[in-house]
């Protein structure tokens, strides 16, 4: 990624929020632009989106961590300038136009993510699993619009990053479990640990219980613990990240029994609740396993309802939907 050659590239099977720390050569210096190359294949593997942060503490993070142990500072974020889904996808092996960011800091070291990718093939509008993440050239420059040097051109340290497991194939996500179709289904590669952030289209809500409909196969999948969130903070949180930038409340957590016929509506768990939330995070915290047979989790429905008593249950309206992972534990 730092060679300066737009045929070599960077890949990661990391997928969103995969990333690098580069540490320039020539000490501290002020980045005011970036300029990415797309990579020799698969354009549903592009980012569309970056972060870049600064730091001048030395940098802990050990190749393939996930660039959290050390104190970031945001340096900026916005589009890479390569194509997303809805366009042609931008050629292979194309630096496109750099991109400037606001900074007058020198750091010593810099991280960049990228939140997202364009999850499609050459073609607009034609979803694909991307598999990974790729890049062949990230340039970072000095002065904006690409102006000055390249202060990334052969680093004294490149460490890849792997910041969340999350992942998921374009047609099964997360709004699929809102769609009142169990046929569709939400799979997030994460397994234990994924889940999903909802905003009711109704506003602040009191949720008193859920149900969870079994998705089309591999019963090994299956949820079989939760734990329920809620917050009144406006949701920050990026599609596929920690799930952490708001302040989230624990409402109720459990393990949960399925059915292994598919398709099939899960019993009812009631909880005792009497606050309002504007929105709620459920995670699966463990599959049903065993894990040899279940590379993800998945579920083909998730109802909430705003009154403990089956009898009474009325369906909340949902409005916003992100997936999350909190990193995994060995």
């Amino acid at each position: 990624m730092f060679d300066n050659s737009d045929t070599t590239k960077w890949f990661s099977g990391a997928r969103e929020f995969g990333g690098v720390i580069v540490t320039p050569a020539g000490g501290p210096a002020v980045v005011q632009s970036l300029q990415f190359t797309t990579a020799n294949d698969s354009p549903n593997r592009d980012p569309v989106t970056f972060q870049l942060f600064g730091t001048n503490n030395p940098v802990t993070t050990v190749n393939n961590g996930t660039g959290l142990e050390d104190n970031w500072t945001l340096v900026g974020s916005g589009a890479t300038g390569f194509a997303t889904s809805n366009l042609t996808a931008t050629p292979r092996n194309v630096a496109v136009t750099p991109v400037d960011v606001s900074n007058s800091t020198a750091y010593s070291s810099y991280k960049v993510v990228f939140p997202s990718l364009r999850l499609g093939d050459a073609a607009p509008n034609t979803p694909t699993n991307p598999g990974g993440i790729q890049v062949s050239e990230v340039r970072m420059y000095n002065a904006p619009a690409g102006g000055g040097t390249n202060v990334a051109l052969s680093p004294t340290l490149a460490v890849a990053l792997d910041q969340t497991d999350s992942a998921y194939p374009p047609a099964e996500n997360p709004k699929n479990l809102l769609d009142g179709n169990p046929g569709s289904k939400y799979l997030n590669f994460g397994r234990e640990g994924s889940g999903v952030i909802i905003k009711p289209a109704a506003g602040a809500t009191t949720v008193g219980s859920f149900q969870i409909t079994t998705a089309n196969d591999a019963p090994a999948r299956d949820p079989a613990a939760y734990a329920l969130y809620g917050t009144n903070d406006p949701i920050t949180s990026l599609d596929n990240s920690e799930g952490d930038k708001e302040t989230w409340t624990l409402i109720s957590s459990g393990t949960y029994t399925l059915p292994d016929a598919r398709l099939t509506d899960g019993s009812v768990v009631d909880f005792a609740n009497s606050t309002s939330y504007l929105a709620y995070k459920f995670v699966v915290t463990d599959n049903k396993g065993p894990d040899a047979n279940a590379n993800s989790v998945q579920f083909g429905e998730l109802k909430l309802f705003n009154v403990p008593e089956p009898s009474s249950i009325a369906l909340v309206g949902l409005a916003g939907l992100a997936a999350l992972k909190r990193r995994r534990q060995a």
